[in-house]
């Protein structure tokens, strides 16, 4: 059996992806005393939305439950350009499981994210000069792999280019400059080592390993129910897009601007016309956007965790009094919100659209499917184009 813990839903999801790739039973779980009775569990452990210190009793928890499993494959999956406490979270886990020596390789080239003489860039981009610098909870104000980590004075940790061998102790990352590189770390790799990385790493080491790929159509489900998408990102593209949609159609539900600044009694009054507000759209369109609108939360300073919690609660009011069959998230954090508000805890991944855009039957209630992407990920347009959504309303 492969355990794989991941900070956030929706990478935990992207791994569940690539097991569904590679012909795996795969289970997804944000419990922590599951016994699984799959070739790969995944685990979202949701630390990237925990103070460090939260993170790291988590992750003691979560290290000692993977030793009960006595797995014969462990593997740490971190966000691709290292938002989280990515750092004191793989020092954790070592201790646990007495790992002396990780092999750390974030980045994702596919996507254009790569690490070169430890710098990091987005297609060609030093990373803290792209959108990730605005990033509303763990902002990149440096490119340089060692700062974006905060690693200490004390910590053992060694930036490798891409040609060497990993000799000795400590925390080793490696630079990524094209899809192989990946590859090329992995068959370095041996029992002894923590692996830590974003999801491509996870694909070349079940590749390393001798698994092998599957030639099932992992694109072409189209969602023909009543369909709710929740966006929970402050990605550019994904606002902009919505923004034209709303601009055209009735689709989009946006959170009322009041609610962040109501009192309790009033906050119950906006909640329930904004839930009744999305319902009407259902019942017209058979599918709306929720989403909040980024210009007003960067002006007021306003935490992401606040308005995740804000839309799991009108998520939650809508789905208990209206049939859906697609639920549709983009964002970790309120991927996150939505299922913890709706005490829902066990999948079964079933398609994989594109990496990382994975839909999953909600195993406490078999007849929802959860469709969900990392919100810096884009849309394939095999599930929509938000274009052709709104040519189609006009029309």
């Amino acid at each position: 059996m492969i355990v794989v813990v991941a900070d956030d839903l929706t990478g935990a999801a992207e791994i569940a992806g690539i097991g569904l790739e590679f012909g795996l039973s795969v289970e997804l779980t944000t419990k922590v005393n599951n016994i699984p009775q799959a070739d790969l569990l995944v685990i979202s452990a949701d630390t990237r939305s925990l103070s460090e210190e939260s993170a790291v009793t988590k992750s003691v928890q979560i290290a000692q439950h993977i030793k009960s499993l006595r797995p014969s494959f462990i593997y740490k999956k971190i966000d691709s350009v290292l938002r989280g406490h990515v750092l004191a979270e793989i020092e954790t886990y070592m201790q646990q499981l007495q790992f002396s020596t990780a092999l750390l390789l974030p980045g994702n080239p596919l996507l254009g994210r790569t690490i070169v003489d430890g710098h990091y860039f987005v297609k060609g981009i030093p990373v803290h000069e792209t959108s990730f610098a605005n990033d509303p909870e763990f902002a990149i104000s440096s490119s340089d792999v060692l700062q974006m980590l905060k690693v200490k004075k004390e910590s053992d940790v060694h930036i490798m280019n891409k040609d060497a061998a990993i000799k000795g102790n400590g925390i080793f990352i490696g630079d990524i400059i094209v899809n192989d590189d990946l590859q090329v770390w992995a068959a370095q790799t041996d029992d002894s080592m923590f692996l830590v990385g974003a999801a491509n790493f996870f694909r070349a080491m079940l590749m390393a390993k001798n698994r092998i790929k599957t030639e099932r159509d992992i694109s072409s489900h189209q969602f023909n129910n009543k369909t709710l998408l929740v966006s929970g990102t402050a990605f550019a593209k994904s606002v902009t897009d919505i923004e034209a949609l709303a601009a055209k159609t009735n689709m989009v539900c946006y959170m009322p601007q009041e609610l962040l600044t109501a009192n309790s009694y009033n906050k119950e009054e906006l909640m329930l016309e904004w839930s009744n507000s999305i319902r009407h759209i259902l019942a017209e369109n058979d599918f709306v956007v929720v989403a909040f609108s980024h210009q007003y939360s960067v002006e007021n300073n306003l935490a992401p965790q606040v308005l995740a919690s804000l839309m799991a609660a009108v998520v939650n009011k809508v789905l208990q009094q209206t049939t859906v069959s697609e639920l549709v998230i983009e964002g970790g954090a309120t991927a996150s919100a939505i299922m913890n508000t709706m005490q829902l805890e066990d999948f079964k991944p079933v398609h994989q659209f594109a990496q990382g855009v994975i839909r999953m039957q909600c195993l406490q209630k078999p007849n929802l499917f959860i469709t969900m992407k990392p919100g810096s990920y884009d849309w394939p347009h095999s599930i929509w184009n938000f274009e052709e959504i709104s040519k189609d309303k006009r029309n």
